[in-house]
């Protein structure tokens, strides 16, 4: 299965579907399923102001008890479908949530890569990840997976 390691808490967010847009400097032809890892180090940078309201909804939203400093790291979350790859100057008024306006960085020249039905796994699998998308032998049943939570 091709794999995407996200820096968390993003990798939650878009492993609940509580975000479906990322922001990347590149482009990618791929489109299908795509599992979502949760790389193991942390962002260099600071989270920006509010994030802490908008992972509270999401904590609200899906019962998640974690505070993002104990969200899986070094593990597969879920799986969503990517459905786009466009620029970001290419979105249309109103497209990004507030969440998306948080997390990630929508400039000029990067790419906005659209994820749909967001699958999150009952029990995170641990994996090793790697920069851009990457083969990993994953069971296949992680595409069967219903919509239930990360807890």
């Amino acid at each position: 299965m091709q794999v995407l390691s996200v820096q968390q808490p993003r990798a939650t967010l878009l492993a609940l579907g509580f975000q479906r847009l990322e922001a990347r400097t590149w482009h990618t032809r791929y489109r299908g399923p795509l599992a979502i890892h949760a790389g193991r180090r942390r962002p260099a940078e600071e989270l920006p102001m509010g994030w802490r309201n908008r992972l509270n909804d999401a904590r609200r939203q899906f019962g998640l008890e974690a505070w993002p400093d104990h969200f899986p790291r070094g593990a597969v979350l879920g799986v969503v479908d990517l459905i786009d790859c466009v620029r970001a100057e290419d979105l249309q008024p109103g497209e990004l949530s507030e969440t998306e306006r948080l997390f990630a960085n929508f400039a000029p020249n990067c790419w906005v890569w659209r994820f749909g039905s967001a699958r999150p796994l009952a029990v995170p699998a641990l994996l090793r990840g790697q920069q851009g998308i990457f083969f990993a032998p994953l069971p296949e049943s992680l595409l069967e997976v219903s919509h239930v939570q990360l807890a």
